[in-house]
């Protein structure tokens, strides 16, 4: 076993970090394919932890999506798992298609949002 700053230079280059990333697909994929994915990160997390879990995790995708962020923030810190990298890519590409990037030019200052507030209206000639 290396040094702690040689593990984390492996591991940039495991997750190639000072490449561009490029996304494989447009992310969408079918509720079939999700919730396969959602089931094996589940796997590699439950048998990481070392913990016996049965028939706890509904079959409902929120509590899978729930438990999978759990297990993510007790998670020890050590070198992941290449499946688990790939199944965590996999769902968070899902979650990133379904939502819009936001734009700085496309949000409204909130004093135009909300012109009657006094408080907010102070502030008009700080633009």
């Amino acid at each position: 076993m290396g040094s702690p700053l040689h593990d984390l230079i492996q591991y940039r280059d495991l997750i190639r970090l000072d490449e561009l990333y490029r996304a494989e697909t447009d992310g969408l994929f079918s509720e079939e394919k999700l919730d396969k994915t959602m089931e094996i990160l589940l796997e590699i997390l439950i048998r990481e932890a070392g913990i016996f879990i049965t028939n706890i995790i509904s079959d409902d995708p929120a509590d899978k999506r729930r438990a999978i962020r759990s297990l993510l923030n007790v998670r020890l810190p050590a070198a992941p798992d290449k499946r688990l990298i790939y199944y965590i890519d996999t769902l968070l590409q899902h979650e990133l298609a379904q939502k819009r990037i936001v734009n700085a030019q496309d949000i409204s200052p909130v004093f135009e949002c909300f012109p009657n507030n006094s408080t907010l209206g102070m502030r008009k000639g700080l633009k």
